[in-house]
């Protein structure tokens, strides 16, 4: 990962620039800071510490960072809306509050990121369960996309599904569900 001092050599127009060169699974550009926030186009890790330091927020956080909820999704809404790039939410500083980190990647994946950043081993299996489609999740895509094709299969022009009009974004959403649990080799 490229720190923020690499970063902060060049311009904030740059970043792009910066990410297309060292964009590799092993690297990426963080995002810290509230100009990097609203200036920066590529790079997929919110740096949650930095941002607050230069936003004078208080030094402790509060249940699931909800102070950040606005720069978090803005971030989130800036690689995953405009640039197509997954979205890494910041860390969880407290090693001793396991139960804040799991509240926290819970709101991180509700949010729409793709992962948080972990500082700690035992940071491991709360964001992999976190980001990691459940069986019931993952149960009810494949329910949504059997439903969907079976209508498309009837020449159905509208699909309801459990009161639901199924649509082609849920349908995409579904298909994306049933492709990371495939790829994260989630039993079926």
């Amino acid at each position: 990962m490229l720190g923020r001092a690499e970063v902060a050599q060049h311009m904030p127009g740059r970043l792009g620039e910066i990410a297309d060169r060292h964009r590799k699974p092993d690297r990426a550009v963080q995002c810290v800071g509230d100009r990097d926030l609203l200036a920066a186009h590529h790079g997929p890790t919110f740096g949650a510490e930095d941002f607050t330091r230069e936003m004078n927020l208080p030094v402790r956080r509060e249940k699931e960072a909800v102070d950040l909820i606005y720069a978090r999704s803005h971030h989130r809404d800036r690689r995953r809306g405009a640039a197509h790039i997954q979205a890494v939410d910041g860390v969880w500083v407290d090693l001793n509050d396991p139960e804040g980190c799991k509240r926290f990647a819970r709101q991180a994946r509700a949010l729409g990121m793709s992962a948080i950043s972990i500082i700690h081993p035992n940071q491991i299996d709360i964001a992999n369960a976190a980001f990691t489609p459940a069986k019931e999740d993952i149960d009810y895509a494949r329910e949504v996309l059997k439903a969907f094709d079976d209508a498309r299969a009837r020449g159905a022009g509208a699909v309801a599904f459990r009161g639901q009009l199924l649509d082609f974004p849920i349908v995409d959403r579904a298909r994306q569900t049933v492709e990371l649990a495939r790829s994260l080799g989630v039993p079926e």
